[in-house]
């Protein structure tokens, strides 16, 4: 199959979204979504988001983002609240495919 395809692409996201995912690389997260019924995030951009993409594009570092998202975490942890992470595809399939490919050449 073609790398460089949607359908490629769809694959992967498909395969991602069926794992139970406990601990994310921030490497690999574009947004986290605060889902509650309870809860308002005041925000410059949609509320109850972090968009950790923008935050990288005007500069944020990852240590950065990460007090960002531990600030926000502490503020919300005593509302019943569920996380969504919005996963950037791209770059998973740009750092888990060669290894992939790798070790089934060895197989």
């Amino acid at each position: 199959m073609d790398k460089d395809t949607d359908e490629y692409l769809d694959e992967w996201e498909e395969l991602i979204d069926s794992i139970d995912k406990t601990d994310i690389p921030l490497g690999v997260v574009n947004r986290i979504i605060f889902i509650s019924d309870d809860l308002e995030i005041e925000s410059d951009g949609p509320a109850n988001e972090i968009d950790v993409e923008a935050l990288r594009k005007i500069g944020y570092t990852d240590d950065l983002i990460q007090e960002v998202i531990n600030q926000v975490m502490n503020e919300v942890q005593n509302y019943d609240c569920t996380l969504d992470f919005i996963l950037d595809i791209d770059n998973i399939v740009e750092k888990v495919q060669p290894i992939t490919d790798e070790y089934l050449k060895r197989m």
